[in-house]
């Protein structure tokens, strides 16, 4: 739209804003807490799905719209946003609804961006590893999966 040309990050933002709604209607996901993760020790990483949390989803923009986003809906400041784009920052979102009905919203770097979107595709361990590339750093990525309760359950099996 000319109106909203010099607006240029308001179409990411507002697919941001969709998947976050999408996420407040996903089906849930059981499993038990924490996920049993044993097979990673003992099963080829192409057999293995890791399943993340309901309404798991990956926007990546050339735009803050992490910073922004949480400066409207987290009470963040929005000294932070006029910081960001003053940067040039660009964000990839991961977004997920915790074990109740809040979404969460963080920012991924390059490699847990790419990795974490082709879990969310389905693909398997092995896939995702690949697609992130060597300087990827799963151990850290894991971690900060279960802490932020992203990582739900790991599946053993080809799902086709």
């Amino acid at each position: 739209s000319d109106q909203l040309a010099d607006e240029p990050c308001l179409a990411d933002s507002a697919r941001l804003d969709w998947v976050v709604h999408a996420a407040t209607r996903a089906a849930d996901v059981s499993g038990a807490w924490p996920p049993a993760l044993g097979a990673l020790a003992t099963t080829d990483p192409s057999q293995l799905r890791l399943q993340l949390a309901a309404g798991a989803a990956v926007v990546a923009s050339r735009w803050p719209i992490v910073t922004i986003w949480r400066a409207h809906h987290a009470d963040e400041p929005f000294d932070n946003v006029r910081a960001a784009f003053e940067a040039a920052r660009e964000e990839t979102a991961l977004v997920w609804r915790d074990d109740g009905f809040a979404i969460d919203v963080e920012a991924l770097d390059t490699r847990d961006a790419a990795f974490t979107e082709a879990v969310t595709r389905g693909r398997s361990l092995a896939e995702a590893l690949d697609t992130a590339g060597v300087d990827f750093h799963f151990d850290r990525w894991l971690e900060r999966a279960l802490r932020s309760r992203w990582l739900l359950a790991l599946h053993v099996g080809d799902p086709s």
